[in-house]
């Protein structure tokens, strides 16, 4: 799965990256955000028309009306045969990196590890979003598929992280999404590197750039 992520490339570059424009009303201001948790406001590409892709922000996590939380993860093998799933639109979630807890057995105090692309580039996830009837706010999932080898040691599933060549069609509103669900398949091996941060990850209150360097020993 996937419950925390990080921020912090600017708007502007996160634009020029995924060739979009900012939503009309959408400021080009943000702080970056080193612990990004479920029911925030994130950064989301999407394309409008087939000649233009907006920069905008949603809500993270879906809320349908019998969900006692917000669906912040939707499965890729099970996304087409939910209810919950039929209207939905395709769109990205930018990350700098991701979270994930390893716990060693159910006993055990969760150590949390810090993902990102051996490169440094910008991770594109994967990701669908709707409109909340009662609010008439955009919100926003991300697809999850089972771990890869950089991820299995830590968590058993992982987010689905596009290629650029992926981006083109996964943006591309003219393509359904049932043809592109079903080109989705785990990352290769080597998409990721990790390691261990500090448990001060775990507050949502804590909000650093600390907390993505590698814990003391």
């Amino acid at each position: 799965m996937c419950g925390r992520f990080v921020v912090e490339t600017p708007r502007a570059e996160l634009a020029r990256i995924f060739s979009a424009v900012l939503s009309p009303g959408l400021p080009l201001e943000r702080q970056p955000n080193w612990n990004v948790t479920p029911t925030s406001l994130v950064d989301t590409i999407y394309s409008n028309s087939p000649q233009e892709r907006l920069l905008d922000h949603f809500t993270w996590g879906l809320t349908p009306s019998w969900a006692t939380q917000p669906i912040i993860n939707a499965r890729h093998e099970t996304i087409l045969e939910k209810p919950t799933f039929k209207g939905v639109f395709r769109c990205v979630i930018p990350a700098d990196g991701f979270y994930e807890f390893k716990r060693a057995d159910k006993s055990s105090k969760p150590v949390p590890y810090y993902f990102k692309s051996p490169s440094g580039h910008i991770l594109a996830f994967a990701a669908i979003y709707g409109r909340d009837p009662t609010s008439e706010k955009d919100q926003c999932a991300i697809i999850t598929s089972a771990a890869n080898k950089d991820m299995v040691p830590v968590h058993s599933r992982m987010p689905i992280i596009l290629s650029e060549d992926s981006l083109v069609s996964w943006l591309d509103s003219n393509v359904p999404n049932s043809v592109v669900f079903e080109g989705l398949a785990p990352n290769p091996d080597g998409t990721l590197v990790s390691y261990p941060v500090s448990n001060k990850v775990n507050s949502p209150a804590n909000n650093f750039p600390e907390l993505v360097l590698p814990a003391q020993t």
